[in-house]
C-alpha cells in the first residue's frame, strides 16, 4: 500500500482510502471481510466509520495497523488522529494537532484546516489584512502594511498571518499582486462558535483601544439601553443584519478604489435576567 498516514487529517478518510487501495489489488476484498478480520462484528458499523458518520474506536488501531503494515510511529499517528477527530474544544484540538505535527516526519506539512480556520477567524487583524488589499495604493510590502495598520504588530507576525491566509485560499498571489478571493467571510448565524466569541472579544478590545486615539470626526461610537418584548427579539436581530448588509452594499468601495479600511461592529445584548414568573 502506497498510502501515507501522515498525509491525512481524518482517520475515516484514511481508512476509506486504505480499503479502496486494497480493492484495487483484490477486487474480491469486501468491506465485510475486512471488518471480520479487524474484529468488527458489524460491517454496517464499519461502513458508517468509513463514511465519517461514526468515530473510529481506538481499540481497532492495533488490528488496523497490523492489517495495513503500519509502523509503531504510524500507528501512534493514527491513534492521535482519532483523538484529534474526537476533540470537542479548540484547546484540545490544538493539543492533538501539536502532537500530530511532532509525530509526523519533518518533510511533511499539514495545515489542519479546522485549527488554522479557527486562528484566522478569531483574529480581526486577518480580516483587516484581507480588506487592505482593496486599497487603491496597496503595496505587498511588510513595512508599508505595518505602517498603514493602526495595530501594534511586528513584520514577522504580519508575514505569518499573510502566509496563513494564502494557505487557506483567503488571499491569492498572482501577477505580482495580492488579492482577496472572497467578498466577505460569513458564518452560520445563531450557532455557538468559540472562534466567533473570541473574534467579538478582540473586536471590543480594539474598540476600547481606539476610542481615545481616533478623531471623533473619523469614527462613530453610539450605545443606548431600551426596553423590548421577547417576541420582537428575532425580528430586531434580523433588522440589524439587514442594516449591516445594506450599509456594505451602499458604501463599500470597489477593489482598488478604497482609501481606508473601517470596522463596523454592533452589539445587542440583554442587561436584565429573565424574570421567573412561576408561583411558589
Amino acid at each position: 500500500m502506497n498510502l501515507s498516514i501522515y498525509s491525512y487529517e481524518s482517520p475515516s478518510v484514511f481508512i476509506k482510502d486504505a480499503w479502496e487501495s486494497k480493492r484495487k489489488v483484490n477486487k474480491n476484498f469486501s468491506l465485510r471481510s475486512w471488518a471480520e478480520k479487524l474484529g468488527i462484528s458489524s460491517h454496517g458499523t464499519f461502513y458508517q466509520i468509513i463514511k465519517g458518520k461514526r468515530p473510529l474506536p481506538k481499540r481497532y488501531v492495533q488490528p488496523i495497523s497490523k492489517s495495513l503494515n503500519l509502523s509503531a510511529k504510524e500507528s501512534l499517528y493514527l491513534e492521535t488522529l482519532i483523538d484529534f477527530s474526537k476533540a470537542k474544544t479548540i484547546e484540545h484540538k490544538e493539543y492533538y494537532s501539536k502532537r500530530l505535527k511532532e509525530i509526523m516526519p519533518s518533510t511533511k506539512r499539514l495545515s489542519f484546516y479546522e485549527i488554522e480556520s479557527y486562528n484566522v477567524l478569531k483574529d480581526p487583524i486577518n480580516g483587516a489584512l484581507i480588506e487592505l488589499t482593496t486599497l487603491q495604493n496597496f503595496k505587498f510590502d511588510l513595512k508599508w502594511i505595518k505602517k498603514r495598520l493602526c495595530f501594534d504588530i511586528t513584520e514577522n507576525e504580519l508575514r505569518s498571518k499573510l502566509s496563513r491566509l494564502l494557505d487557506l485560499g483567503l488571499l491569492q498571489y498572482s501577477e505580482k499582486e495580492l488579492k482577496k478571493t472572497q467578498e466577505h467571510i460569513y458564518t452560520k448565524q445563531d450557532v455557538k462558535n468559540e472562534a466567533l466569541q473570541e473574534y467579538h472579544r478582540n473586536i471590543l478590545k480594539m474598540g476600547i483601544d481606539q476610542i481615545s486615539k481616533q478623531d471623533v470626526n473619523k469614527r462613530e461610537y453610539n450605545a443606548t439601553a431600551f426596553g423590548i418584548k421577547h417576541k420582537d427579539i428575532s425580528s430586531l436581530k434580523e433588522d440589524i443584519r439587514n442594516f449591516i448588509k445594506e450599509t456594505i452594499t451602499k458604501y463599500e468601495s470597489e477593489d482598488g478604489a478604497s482609501e481606508e479600511i473601517y470596522q463596523l461592529g454592533i452589539q445587542f445584548f440583554g442587561l436584565t435576567n429573565k424574570e421567573n414568573t412561576n408561583e411558589d
